[in-house]
């Protein structure tokens, strides 16, 4: 629809209902204030700050970010003959936008120059605050993922699978600035690795997802997510160690990318006598 800037939102709410329903995707068109048509879409995952109506047990989301704060939403609950799917966020595959590359220098312990799209950035701005599963299991872009090989590969060479666990944990630790989203944003965000990587400050889950897709990528695909109530952190599956736990009959270390300095198998001293949520989730394939 970037080809015709000339057509009114009106319009393009209309031409994307049009799109996705024939297409086979639940949609509605909703009335707010003014007689503006916003567009309303249920998806597989859950869905956080975007306002909704029910049809049924479905939530359908306004799409229209400039309707958070909109006091009356109309729509028809009848459904589009044949529209039964329902979209997904989730990321399977790289996102190929028009290329727009940016840089980011890192000095410090581990100094070096990463690539980045800046079409892709201004995309995920606009990407909804949905679960987390959706940035632990998305694809990063091949610019980002490429520039990532020439730095990480380089240093894992001839290393145990504790010592390249150990590198990658040490590098994220020392490249990145933990800082809290309440302090940063007002608000809960969540990254994508590339933001996290363009961004000056990244909170634990960022920085969780970014460790589990280097480990992911470059190690193993055996990796959990530990949900504590106010941190979040990961576990590698590990053959070696005095710090492992069992899971699932495996041995795991934990690994937090959050707390600077410490080593796998250390978590912050706030969550180390509680009990963590573990979630697998499936990942891509190790890079050889």
């Amino acid at each position: 629809m970037q080809l015709y800037p000339s057509f009114s939102p009106r319009e393009r709410t209309l031409f994307l209902f049009y799109a996705l329903s024939n297409a086979g995707y639940k949609a509605k068109i909703g009335r707010v204030e003014k007689d503006v048509l916003v567009l309303l879409l249920p998806f597989a995952e859950e869905v956080y700050k975007l306002p909704f109506i029910k049809a049924g047990e479905e939530k359908y989301y306004v799409m229209d970010i400039s309707s958070k704060q909109l006091k009356k939403l109309y729509s028809i609950m009848a459904d589009f003959p044949k529209a039964e799917k329902v979209l997904s966020l989730h990321i399977s595959e790289a996102l190929d936008f028009p290329e727009n590359e940016i840089g980011r220098k890192f000095t410090g312990k581990y100094p070096f120059s990463l690539s980045l799209n800046r079409n892709l950035l201004d995309f995920y701005a606009t990407f909804p605050l949905c679960d987390l599963s959706v940035y632990f299991r998305a694809e990063p872009s091949k610019t980002f993922t490429n520039s990532m090989d020439k730095i990480v590969k380089i240093h894992l060479k001839g290393k145990s699978r504790p010592e390249q666990i150990a590198w990658l944990l040490d590098l994220v630790q020392q490249v990145f600035i933990h800082k809290p989203d309440v302090e940063v944003h007002k608000t809960e965000v969540y990254y994508f690795p590339e933001e996290t990587a363009f961004y000056p400050y990244a909170d634990c889950e960022d920085l969780s997802v970014f460790l589990s897709w280097l480990i992911c990528r470059y190690v193993t695909s055996e990796v959990l997510v530990l949900y504590y109530p106010t941190h979040v952190a990961i576990a590698v599956e590990c053959f070696e160690g005095r710090e492992v736990f069992k899971f699932r009959n495996k041995e795991y270390l934990i690994c937090d990318p959050s707390y600077r300095g410490a080593v796998p198998g250390k978590i912050i001293p706030a969550c180390a006598s509680l009990k963590p949520v573990i979630v697998s989730y499936s990942k891509q394939k190790r890079v050889k």
